[in-house]
């Protein structure tokens, strides 16, 4: 096969973006069974056909580029601009070709983990998402760049953030690039705030178990809704995203440690939930603007 012509009939085994051998993967994460990004350099191609077993949404970084494109057998032909986002739904066949190099940003959304996200949130499981070509979308746009970001800042360890980023991806293709076969959706309700005795169980939850990796669905389980649901009025409530709150309760957490125990800075770090003392010293150097053995020493 010329690497110039590919064929991808099954991601699900891989889970990885696959490509011709001329490419160059730049960077890459993945949050398992959740979501994973790849950034890429792609050479032009004859033609590229995808059959993704996940949902897969593009990000155009590189220069305006002519590309061709065929859904159920009719050709098209359009430009990409830088900016522009691809959506190839899970299961639905598409073939591409471009005929120059280009940059590309893939994020791969988990089927069930967008099934699981979505449950609470609508009264029936026909989900059918709309495959797009070439559409500006700020939002997504945002949550793409945003996971570029926390790659390329070695951050991508954490469970929470990934979910979260995965959560609100998923809930805004189901409103704005999904066919519905739905008589209500709950995504529209207009509530506010978290309940005060369900937020209260969530914040308790964090705290008690710093020392672990928390996830989304953990916290969505305590706070008894969707994995959506619960990031929307979670920052409602309290101004910030669970993710936000999660650090922040853990850098708190760390300095009193600094400050009233003899543990060593990998024995805090361990304490609460990080595994890597460098990653644990790069997190708390950028909050506070000291290291953690300067904290200490300035007591």
């Amino acid at each position: 096969m010329s690497q110039k012509s590919l064929v991808v009939k099954d991601l699900q085994s891989s889970r990885s973006f696959a490509r011709p051998t001329a490419s160059r993967l730049k960077l890459q994460a993945t949050w398992q069974d959740v979501l994973q990004v790849a950034h890429f350099l792609l050479p032009p191609m004859e033609k590229l056909e995808l059959i993704p077993a996940t949902h897969n949404v593009t990000l155009h970084l590189g220069d305006a580029i002519k590309v061709d494109w065929w859904r159920e057998g009719k050709r098209n032909s359009g430009q990409l601009v830088p900016g522009d986002i691809c959506i190839d739904p899970s299961g639905v066949a598409s073939q591409a070709c471009w005929y120059q190099s280009t940059e590309i940003l893939v994020l791969e959304l988990d089927r069930v983990f967008v099934e699981r996200t979505l449950n609470r949130s609508i009264e029936t499981e026909c989900i059918t998402f709309i495959d797009k070509f070439g559409v500006q979308d700020p939002l997504i746009q945002q949550i793409a760049l945003s996971l570029k970001h926390e790659i390329e800042t070695q951050h991508s360890g954490s469970k929470l953030y990934g979910e979260t980023a995965a959560a609100m991806l998923a809930a805004h293709l189901f409103r704005h690039y999904s066919h519905r076969d739905v008589e209500k959706d709950c995504l529209g309700k207009n509530r506010d705030r978290m309940p005060e005795s369900r937020l209260r169980r969530v914040l308790e939850y964090v705290r008690s178990h710093l020392d672990r990796e928390i996830r989304l669905e953990d916290l969505a389980s305590v706070a008894q809704m969707s994995a959506y649901h619960f990031c929307r009025l979670f920052k409602r409530s309290i101004g910030e995203s669970p993710h936000q709150f999660l650090m922040r309760q853990r850098l708190e957490a760390a300095r009193r440690l600094l400050r009233e125990t003899d543990l060593s800075v990998a024995e805090v770090a361990l304490e609460i939930g990080y595994q890597s003392p460098s990653h644990f010293a790069t997190l708390f150097k950028r909050h506070t603007g000291v290291t953690p053995k300067q904290y200490r020493t300035a007591l």
